[in-house]
């Protein structure tokens, strides 16, 4: 086991602190600190359940293995839509916000951009103010942008932190279920009514699918 790991443990379940104080000290952020009990306990518990030898993976400070996917999708009706997959968290905002503003300034300012945060688990603080740093950037070019698809921790932290009136937001994109029903009352409508459907990069029901009824 590695010497960060091992202490980390020890300070968490021998120690007593909590993920936000062993944070602190490691100088990370405490959903990696989460991901990283997560992981050693898994290891742990397969070295003890069969005759399987764990596999430690060396810790490098360079390592970008967690930062979020970033996909950029061009809808016919001219709008720009970011997709982004993964956690952000303090070890990877930088390379988040330096993504997003580049998108930022390639945008023509005549375009609508959106931020998709569907497949967005989580977030902190250091995430959201990448995010309304890049509004800012958007709003002095010009450009439209709205951040949807929130997640309900996502949303949640938004509204503790005040953020909601600073980040134009959509509610989620309806899903469906495995007994078939919609998971959300609301569905977005679309900003270009009669505007064919786009190719989705998202697990969703695609738009245009809805029951007779609906339509």
């Amino acid at each position: 086991m590695k010497i960060r790991e091992r202490h980390i443990l020890i300070e968490r379940y021998y120690g007593n602190r909590t993920q936000t104080q062993i944070a602190a000290d490691l100088g990370i952020s405490q959903m990696h600190v989460s991901r990283l009990i997560t992981a050693t306990l898994d290891r742990l518990r397969t070295a003890m359940l069969t005759d399987e030898t764990p596999t430690w993976p060396s810790h490098h400070p360079a390592r970008t293995d967690t930062n979020p996917t970033i996909t950029t999708d061009r809808e016919p009706t001219g709008t720009t839509r970011i997709l982004i997959t993964g956690e952000i968290d303090r070890d990877n905002t930088d390379h988040l916000r330096q993504t997003l503003l580049d998108r930022i300034r390639r945008t023509p300012t005549t375009n609508r951009l959106v931020i998709d945060l569907t497949d967005v688990p989580a977030i902190d603080t250091a995430g959201l103010a990448a995010l309304v740093r890049t509004h800012d950037a958007a709003q002095a070019r010009g450009i439209e942008l709205t951040i949807t698809g929130m997640q309900p921790y996502v949303r949640h932290l938004v509204t503790l932190t005040g953020l909601g009136t600073l980040l134009p937001t959509t509610s989620p994109r309806t899903t469906v279920d495995a007994a078939g029903g919609p998971t959300s009352a609301r569905r977005t409508a679309p900003s270009h009514p009669g505007q064919p459907p786009r190719r989705s990069t998202v697990h969703h029901v695609p738009r245009g699918r809805e029951p007779r009824s609906a339509r």
